[in-house]
């Protein structure tokens, strides 16, 4: 696509539609296998990436307060392997958990 930029402005292929927020990022660590874990509260305005560490034992499961980590096609959570991220346009953080192995890693970052 060619632009005409006698004008002086070239339009943005990727239009910002919302504002920047501040960049929140963190870590949290599975104290109890199959126990949640609330993401501590943060405002966000573009959403939350978590990442599972990949030297993690075992996979993590993310969701809402009741998730689970059951894998037989009825668990209520989304599996993510070691090394593997997944992202959500969530207002707030603490609206995630995750639910996993004991002594396992999670990364999340946001804004």
């Amino acid at each position: 696509m060619w632009f005409n930029t006698s004008s002086g402005s070239v339009p943005n292929p990727l239009p910002v539609t919302t504002p920047l927020a501040t960049p929140i990022n963190g870590q949290i660590i599975i104290a109890v296998t199959n126990t949640a874990v609330q993401l501590p509260s943060n405002s966000l305005v573009n959403g939350i990436t978590v990442k599972a560490k990949t030297t993690n034992i075992g996979n993590g499961f993310i969701g809402g307060s009741t998730v689970n980590t059951t894998d037989t096609g009825s668990g209520n959570g989304y599996r993510l392997l070691p090394g593997e991220a997944v992202a959500y346009a969530t207002s707030n953080s603490n609206l995630v958990y995750v639910n996993g192995t004991a002594g396992d890693i999670y990364y999340y970052n946001g804004n």
